[in-house]
């Protein structure tokens, strides 16, 4: 997981259900937290809903085992696969001097202008960058 974008997470005393460990809704928050950060380091900028954007078109995820609040927790998140106005992204919640994840999430986003209200083509630059950082080929 080296080659992973790593965003540490901050568990919330409010992420935690009845049975003591973060509830798996709360998941999908410290991926999107995550895709956020993923971008803007990436991207280099924030991504606009004004403009063209990412949406999320398919997205799952394993649970494999709990967190806990006293659990030290990151996200890694990498971006496998560009496609004309796709990409496919990969993330897992990883604990601290853990190799195995605690939850994987894999999902296809597309770009979209949020103005025409249609899928549109990942901007060359974006998809240069995302190339870069990732060392993907065309």
């Amino acid at each position: 997981m080296t080659n992973y974008f790593r965003t540490p997470i901050q568990i919330r005393f409010n992420d935690i259900d009845g049975m003591g460990h973060v509830n798996n809704a709360i998941y999908h928050e410290y991926f999107d937290l995550a895709r956020v950060e993923y971008f803007h380091r990436v991207l280099g900028e924030v991504v606009d809903r004004h403009e063209n954007g990412l949406i999320i078109a398919s997205v799952k995820v394993d649970f494999l085992a709990p967190v806990f609040l006293s659990d030290r927790i990151s996200v890694v998140t990498r971006v496998v696969k560009l496609r004309n106005k796709s990409l496919e992204m990969v993330q897992q919640i990883v604990a601290e001097n853990e190799t195995e994840p605690r939850a994987r999430n894999s999902s296809v986003m597309v770009c979209f202008d949020y103005k025409k209200n249609c899928p549109v083509e990942i901007p060359a630059d974006w998809r240069k960058k995302f190339q870069d950082f990732e060392g993907l080929e065309d």
